[in-house]
């Protein structure tokens, strides 16, 4: 992409973030991330939904929580999607307090 100029947009960010978190590359999809604003684009729900069913999957429900907080503090809107992995999560862990402290 680079020998071709073709600088990546919201779509590639999304794909690559989709992917290496699902794969269990949290650390390498971070990096994406923090590329991405660095560059000037706006993370969007995909994104950081991807991101924190990666943290999710690898049991960091912690860092997903923060990130969560942070989505929050930029003005992202959250969706169904965003709830679900926590959701999914809390009850897997058998966190069910903070799966009800997040629906409040």
């Amino acid at each position: 992409m680079k020998e071709e100029r073709v600088l990546p947009d919201l779509v590639i960010y999304n794909t690559l973030n989709f992917r290496l978190s699902k794969c269990g590359r949290v650390s390498e999809a971070k990096k994406f991330l923090k590329i991405m604003v660095e560059l000037g684009q706006l993370a969007n729900v995909v994104i950081y939904t991807s991101l924190m069913n990666g943290m999710c999957r690898e049991e960091d429900v912690l860092s997903a929580m923060t990130l969560l907080k942070e989505m929050e503090l930029k003005g992202c809107s959250l969706n169904s999607c965003t709830y679900n992995t926590l959701l999914h999560r809390f009850y897997k862990g058998r966190m069910l307090n903070n799966g009800i402290e997040l629906y409040r």
